[in-house]
């Protein structure tokens, strides 16, 4: 009996005792966890803070990059416009040249036809129809045509820029949650700025390529006026 009731207080202290000895390391685990969470999300937070700040330089970039090409695109405009202002020119110069090849052309037959011709047995009726003859009227110059370039206004480049915004407070997963709504929507900016950036450089090319048969042309033209001038004044 003895033997039996110390077997039974032995029982019974045993299951008083504490079932999980290993209690402590557990919670030393799950703090462990929680420092790891906290790092991660901390990292995660400045990851999405320098991504927010290279999007928006990366903005800023882009909207410099685009009043640039605007600039220079009025400036292939104005060289385009000079080029019309030259052509113009030449074509008055062309129909100058024309008149005065006629008008030369005329005195020199007048005088051909002068030597050519037989005296007359009347000397008074010579002196007569000699002095009654008409001189060709001089050629009729056009005055300069003055050409003045229009205005040229083009529409502004209108953008916003978006400042960074840096959220306090301690919910770590509304401030990422804020910062990748921002992110997206700088995204969608830079789509924006791209496509406008691509339409931009098309214009420059096509303006550049006009530029070019532009320039083409009125070489030819001047060219060809330099020639006939030097055939005119050989005469």
């Amino acid at each position: 009996m003895n033997g039996r009731e110390i077997s039974d207080e032995e029982f019974l202290r045993g299951r008083g005792r504490p079932q999980n000895p290993a209690s402590p390391n557990v919670e030393s685990r799950q703090q462990e966890l929680l420092r790891a969470r906290r790092e991660i999300e901390e990292r995660t937070l400045d990851s999405s803070h320098r991504s927010l700040g290279l999007l928006y330089e990366s903005e800023k970039v882009g909207i410099a990059t685009a009043e640039e090409l605007n600039r220079q695109k009025d400036q292939l405009k104005s060289t385009e416009r000079r080029l019309d202002d030259i052509n113009s020119t030449l074509t008055q110069s062309e129909r100058h040249l024309q008149g005065a090849k006629s008008v030369l052309g005329g005195i020199m037959n007048y005088f051909s036809g002068r030597n050519s011709r037989a005296a007359p047995t009347s000397s008074s009726g010579t002196n007569h129809s000699n002095n009654n003859r008409k001189k060709p009227p001089p050629p009729e110059m056009s005055p300069p045509i003055s050409t003045t370039s229009s205005s040229h206004n083009p529409a502004s480049l209108r953008t916003s820029q978006h400042p960074p915004i840096y959220y306090n407070g301690n919910n770590s997963e509304q401030i990422l949650n804020r910062n990748l709504d921002e992110m997206s929507v700088g995204l969608s900016r830079l789509k924006q700025l791209a496509h406008g950036l691509n339409k931009e450089m098309d214009e420059h090319n096509d303006i550049i390529d006009r530029i070019d048969d532009g320039v083409a042309k009125n070489s030819w033209r001047i060219e060809k006026q330099n020639k006939d001038m030097n055939k005119l004044l050989k005469k």
